[in-house]
């Protein structure tokens, strides 16, 4: 097993550093080369950005360091906001291992379900299974309604073949089915508590990844034709196998909007928690999707350093919060929790962390630890 110290440590975050740096550089030139690029709005804060007119809020991070009880708190938040319009606010778990049912201490599934003591705010549990299987069977009959005899079927059903057996498909037919249903749905902002940043990372790149491989398809014998017969048939009024692709083309619109959609990331001010949301910010930027800001969770306050354990936590933690100020203050709002000294669950806590959460006076590191 591969043990790091902490010159090793430090080496990796400088170079993460010095890569985001480099980054930064090389996109402010594209900036200015492009003259007519559309400038993407900055919050000062969190408060500013549920005010936004975002519509979909994914909260990623990596695992355990709070992202349920994150999306439950701005969830919480915003419906009490939206309330007044009488606007309705869905939080969706898209992690396999849902926790949105034990944060509320309340039973969801795959249905909307409204959260108990609560008028507009709902939540459901997606069960990425059962979008696949629905997907893969809609998609299986679309398939099957497209054969005519004019078309030579076995090199049409090839084309099938290989459409059906491309890289990601199932999972960019299960979330695309996901987002679908909630466009269905009457709710004015969609909060997705995420999977940990890996698996969120691909689920977010397969409907990119479907339509390279769509054009990789239409390129091969008989590919010409297929994408003629799909064209026709949208042409005709049905709503078949290119309807479908299209709907990718729609997904990617919406989670590359930064007016629709965008990202806060959380994180713990510990090395792992640092450099792996880093890195998946900078996959969010590969896949053109915006983030807006960051949560550090689980601060130690100066009045916990009651002995050398405490103290030697929280010294640690005052180094990656300098760090995530350093990194990322310039370009999204950065806010903090402290740690609890008890679990938060069920409405009554959730709700006294969301006010902790959306604080004007946390919004902005302060205190003796994060001066420069």
């Amino acid at each position: 097993m591969t043990s790091f110290n902490n010159e090793d440590l430090d080496k990796i975050l400088e170079e993460a550093i010095n890569e985001h740096v480099i980054n930064e550089k090389i996109d402010c030139v594209k900036e200015k080369e492009e003259e007519e690029e559309e400038e993407i709005e900055s919050f000062k804060n969190i408060d500013e950005f549920v005010n936004s007119s975002i519509k979909w809020i994914f909260i990623s991070g990596k695992g355990g360091v709070g992202k349920t009880t994150c999306s439950s708190a701005v969830g919480i938040k915003c419906s009490q906001k939206m309330k007044k319009n009488n606007k309705k606010v869905l939080i969706v778990s898209t992690d396999p291992a849902h926790n949105l049912s034990d944060s509320f201490n309340q039973q969801f599934n795959e249905k909307p379900t409204l959260v108990d003591s609560f008028e507009n705010l709902y939540c459901m549990e997606y069960d990425n299974k059962t979008g696949i299987q629905k997907a893969q069977k809609e998609f299986a009959e679309k398939i099957n309604q497209n054969k005519i005899n004019n078309f030579n079927m076995d090199q049409f059903n090839e084309m099938g073949d290989f459409f059906q057996n491309m890289p990601g498909i199932d999972e960019a037919l299960g979330f695309m089915s996901l987002t679908r249903e909630i466009q269905k749905m009457d709710f004015d902002m969609v909060i997705f508590d995420t999977a940990p940043t890996g698996h969120t990372s691909k689920l977010l790149s397969y409907p990119q990844i479907l339509k390279k491989h769509y054009e990789k398809m239409i390129n091969r014998p008989m590919g010409q034709m297929f994408q003629m017969f799909m064209r026709n048939s949208i042409k005709n009024g049905n709503d078949k196998v290119a309807g479908m692709v299209q709907r990718v083309d729609e997904l990617n619109k919406k989670l590359c909007d930064p007016t629709h959609t965008s990202f806060i990331c959380v994180g713990i001010p510990e090395f792992l928690s640092v450099y792996e949301n880093e890195r998946f910010i900078h996959d969010l930027f590969d896949l053109n999707i915006n983030v807006s800001g960051i949560i550090i969770n689980q601060l130690i306050e100066e009045k916990q350093c009651i002995n050398d354990f405490w103290k030697n936590r929280k010294a640690m933690q005052d180094k990656y919060v300098t760090l995530i100020n350093e990194l990322y203050n310039s370009d999204f709002f950065i806010t903090n929790t402290e740690l609890q000294d008890e679990e938060i669950r069920g409405v009554t806590k959730l709700k006294i962390f969301s006010d902790k959460l959306f604080d004007n006076k946390k919004q902005i590191m302060s205190g003796p630890s994060y001066e420069k």
